[in-house]
C-alpha cells in the first residue's frame, strides 16, 4: 500500500522494557520507529510476535530460555 506499518506486542515489549522504556504504546512505537528501519518493521513485527507465542508468553514466560532475559525489565524485577 506504499506505507511501512509496525505493530506492538503489548505483552514483551511493555511488560519486558528492552525496547522502550514506558509503558504507553504509542511512546513504545515511536522509539521503535527511532531503532527499526522502515523496510525492516514488518520483519520485525512478525519476530516479536512469534517470540511472544513460543517465548515470552504472558502467563507463563519462558525467562530461563529467552535470549533477551539480560535485557529484560521484566527478568530483572521478579528474579525468574
Amino acid at each position: 500500500y506504499g506505507f511501512h506499518k509496525s505493530g506492538v506486542q503489548t505483552h514483551g515489549v511493555l511488560k519486558a522494557g528492552y525496547l522502550a522504556d514506558s509503558a504507553n504504546p504509542s511512546v513504545v512505537e515511536k522509539e521503535l520507529r527511532k531503532k527499526i528501519p522502515p523496510d525492516k518493521s514488518l520483519l520485525f513485527c512478525h519476530a516479536l510476535v512469534s517470540h511472544g507465542r513460543q517465548v515470552c508468553r504472558a502467563q507463563c514466560p519462558g525467562c530461563a530460555k529467552c535470549f533477551l532475559n539480560g535485557y529484560c525489565r521484566y527478568y530483572k524485577e521478579a528474579g525468574k
